[in-house]
């Protein structure tokens, strides 16, 4: 006798180019074994839907709705209220077993459409799951109070570092059995060093051999700190002539404005021909062949899945200083390290590197051994279905 699916709904705010989306994709991938049946429920309407494709192909079945994830006034809150409802007629509908929702946004409309079936529908979901992608220091008191009345619906909390797991504690003060830490991982199979493309990508770029390459990849946002690069990158190029920026990024709607402003940095220092801002390829995996120099620097994330890939590529990495960096980069064996939001910090060490990036090498070796030990997908994905099927981890952190 063929045993009942396990119904399980993603639920995201969209299906854009991001890291998160990234891990569910991966975690979505890697339980194809006929166990599961996977949902996905995008909260927000977007122009932007760069995994769907993706997600489609491996059977996933994608729902759409329409939330506002920024209240301007009653109407937005109404139009939410309805959606939530939606959502949980949706979970009824489906049968759904199990929910995991990701980051802030997503897990409050998801607990409540949870309670709401339960409610209305007398319909109850089995298991509740939240992955924290990343360190919200946005968030109000009170939106973390939100946070921990809703811990009283949720199974679990996944936080993706040790830095997201510590911060929630502090803010949201839930209690500390109700987190498990997963780091976040790739498949090492699809990031392996090649200098045979190095040509190809320099060519289609037209950036020519001597030139010195500088990239960094993340959605255009505040919180990655494009702009601190930007104004680090002027200041170089006006004493080294060989060196080039690359970012790789899409603009998210509810910050289209950060956009506008790197490309009028770009336009007003004179840049053009020196700073490239290009749309996510899905081929960056080669991409990362070209790289001289990795810089993120975010004033806030949770684990970036563009670092643990550049160190997977063995790049010379510059992370800004931020605790979920901190935790992974030992200043000179496996990356450096600058003062987040500190342009004169990020230029002094950025320089250092553009001098010295041909003798620093074994330090790009080093990230890619410690990188393979900690951030494998292989591992991440066992973690989420252990989690899924018993509420418990093979290698709980505490």
């Amino acid at each position: 006798m063929e045993t009942e699916k396990i119904n399980i709904l993603h639920v995201v705010s969209g299906i854009a180019d991001g890291g998160l989306e990234k891990v569910v994709y991966m975690i979505v991938s890697g339980s194809q074994s006929g166990k599961f049946e996977h949902f996905i429920a995008v909260l927000v309407k977007s122009t932007n839907s760069f995994l769907e494709a993706d997600f489609l192909k491996m059977g996933c079945r994608i729902t759409v709705f329409d939330f506002e994830n920024r209240l301007f006034d009653l109407l937005s809150i109404k139009k939410n209220l309805i959606q939530i409802f939606k959502l949980a007629g949706y979970i009824r509908k489906n049968h759904i077993k199990i929910i995991h929702s990701h980051d802030f946004f997503p897990a409050f409309c998801a607990r409540l459409a949870a309670v709401e079936a339960g409610i209305f529908y007398f319909y109850n979901v089995r298991k509740i799951f939240v992955t924290l992608h990343n360190s919200f220091i946005w968030l109000n008191k009170y939106q973390h109070f939100v946070n921990r009345i809703l811990a009283l619906f949720t199974s679990k909390i996944i936080c993706v570092s040790g830095s997201v797991l510590e911060y929630s504690l502090k803010h949201d003060k839930i209690n500390r059995n109700k987190y498990v830490v997963i780091f976040n991982g790739i498949d090492e199979n699809l990031f392996i060093p090649d200098k045979n493309c190095i040509d190809k990508y320099r060519q289609e770029f037209g950036i020519s051999e001597e030139k010195l390459i500088i990239a960094n990849i993340g959605v255009l946002s505040v919180r990655k700190g494009q702009k601190y690069l930007v104004e680090s990158f002027r200041i170089l190029s006006q004493k080294y002539d060989n060196i080039v920026l690359l970012i790789f990024g899409s603009r998210r709607e509810h910050e289209a404005v950060i956009e506008e402003e790197l490309h009028k940095m770009i336009e007003n220092y004179g840049l053009n021909d020196k700073v490239k801002i290009i749309n996510p390829r899905r081929d960056i995996n080669r991409i990362y062949n070209i790289f001289d120099i990795y810089v993120m620097p975010s004033i806030t994330e949770g684990q970036s899945l563009c670092v643990i890939e550049a160190m997977f590529m063995e790049r010379l990495c510059l992370l800004s200083d931020i605790p979920s960096f901190v935790e992974m980069v030992k200043e000179g064996v496996n990356g450096f390290l600058f003062k987040s939001k500190d342009v004169e910090d990020l230029t002094l060490k950025l320089e250092y590197l553009i001098k010295s990036h041909r003798d620093l090498i074994y330090i790009s070796k080093s990230a890619r051994a410690n990188a393979l030990k900690k951030y494998n997908k292989k591992k991440m994905v066992a973690n989420y279905l252990s989690i899924y099927l018993t509420g418990k981890l093979n290698n709980v952190i505490n």
